[in-house]
């Protein structure tokens, strides 16, 4: 086990707490397949009934894609969770879906809001949220003993590149939308 996983555990194993594993337990809920989903479901709609063809497309590959990829690694790499954890868990630790599912989710609501507030503050306040949800739902994975510090990176990483190459295709295969 790499040193940063055991440090970060540790680390965090001092902060435990009922009322705050409860807590954690509801911001872990947040990158879950259901939650995101059912978020991702309601943007494609009204991404739809706008006639955004290459946002939604860019959504479905991304989320598709980052799911594929987290799948094979799970079944790759069949690396153990952290024992005793706090949560019901199953399948393997390496990478974390909910912190690539948090990761997609935020960074395509950051992407899709960013045009649309003209004044710095705005995005800047946008851009903390989604940072600051982010952070805490990998924390959350890692204080339920869920996963180990580097399953949450690697699901992050996953996320950013899927967005980035969902991005890239999308712009390359669909054309671009005309905006009034």
């Amino acid at each position: 086990m790499p040193y940063g996983d055991l440090q970060a555990t540790t680390w965090i194993a001092g902060l435990m707490g009922p009322g705050f594993t409860g807590l954690m337990q509801d911001i872990s809920r947040l990158g879950s397949r259901g939650a995101v989903l059912a978020a991702g479901a309601v943007i494609a709609l009204a991404l739809l009934l706008r006639k955004r063809w290459q946002d939604t497309a860019l959504l479905l590959l991304a989320y598709g894609g980052g799911e594929m990829t987290v799948s094979f690694l799970k079944s790759y790499c069949q690396r153990p969770r952290p024992a005793a954890p706090l949560v019901l868990v199953h399948g393997y630790s390496f990478p974390s879906g909910h912190a690539l599912n948090i990761m997609l989710i935020c960074g395509f609501m950051t992407y899709l809001l960013w045009p649309v507030w003209r004044r710095a503050w705005a995005r800047g306040l946008t851009l903390a949220a989604a940072l600051c949800l982010i952070v805490l739902v990998g924390f959350s994975r890692i204080y339920l003993r869920a996963h180990w510090l580097d399953d949450v990176l690697a699901g992050y990483a996953i996320g950013l590149a899927w967005l980035l190459i969902s991005k890239r295709l999308t712009g390359a295969i669909l054309p671009k939308p005309k905006r009034c």
